[in-house]
């Protein structure tokens, strides 16, 4: 099992071409920022993906990626 390392904040919701949307998981990783300021804290990105019956996957954290919007 995965837990992300964030508390959820949001689903972004991004349409990336006329004929698909990606859902992103937005949460906020506390207590990250090497200051200590809160308005410096990291933030958690993590595409959400789907099934072919649009039940969505486990999550995966990934270091990076790359999203192309069209």
């Amino acid at each position: 099992n995965f837990t992300v390392p964030a508390q959820q904040f949001n689903v972004a919701t991004l349409p990336i071409s006329s004929e698909e949307t990606l859902y992103m998981y937005y949460g906020e990783r506390f207590r990250s920022s090497y200051d200590g300021i809160k308005g410096h804290d990291f933030q958690a990105w993590i595409p959400i993906e789907f099934m072919e019956n649009d039940i969505p996957k486990p999550m995966r954290f990934y270091n990076n990626f790359t999203l192309n919007i069209q």
